[in-house]
């Protein structure tokens, strides 16, 4: 801007300063706007590590829910065994009792009829050898047992498989 000026002329300049951007409404409606949305990721970003802490912690409980479970069943299981255990025991217990029993009745029975020389009292022996012999011989107690005892063993092979 060249101003032609004579000698003794003033000049007059007119300056007209504006507000400063800061004053204006747009920035203040700008900054809210940014205010606003970084509000909303921080919102966002703590809703997501609670959600995510949440998720850990329900986790860890489940883990920790499913360890006990574990030793519980565990735990039932040696109790089933150890009852199943005595249960045999004591079954095969009586089994020895009474073959033990009947051995002996057949042994004293068999010297008494050999003692005496009547017919009767040796047919009588001999019915009584003959009850005692069936006893003894009693596959039907044996097969009871026997079912029994693979029955438990079958109930504890499917427990141990159920673990697996």
């Amino acid at each position: 801007m060249e101003i032609d000026r004579q000698e003794g002329e003033t000049v007059t300049l007119t300056l007209e300063v504006s507000k400063p951007f800061y004053y204006a409404p747009l920035f203040y409606f700008l900054l809210l706007a940014a205010l606003l949305f970084i509000t909303m990721i921080i919102r966002k970003v703590f809703k997501t590590r609670i959600r995510i802490r949440e998720k850990m912690l329900l986790e860890k409980q489940q883990k920790i829910l499913e360890k006990k479970k574990e030793e519980y069943h565990m735990k039932f299981l040696r109790m089933k065994v150890e009852e199943n255990e005595k249960s045999l025991v004591t079954m095969t217990m009586e089994n020895v009792k009474r073959n033990g029993t009947l051995n002996e009745i057949r042994k004293e029975v068999t010297e008494f009829a050999a003692m005496e020389d009547t017919t009767r009292l040796k047919q009588q022996a001999k019915a009584i050898i003959r009850k005692i012999e069936e006893h003894l011989n009693d596959s039907e107690a044996q097969e009871l047992f026997d079912e029994y005892f693979n029955m438990i063993i079958r109930m504890m092979s499917v427990d141990l498989l159920n673990i697996i």
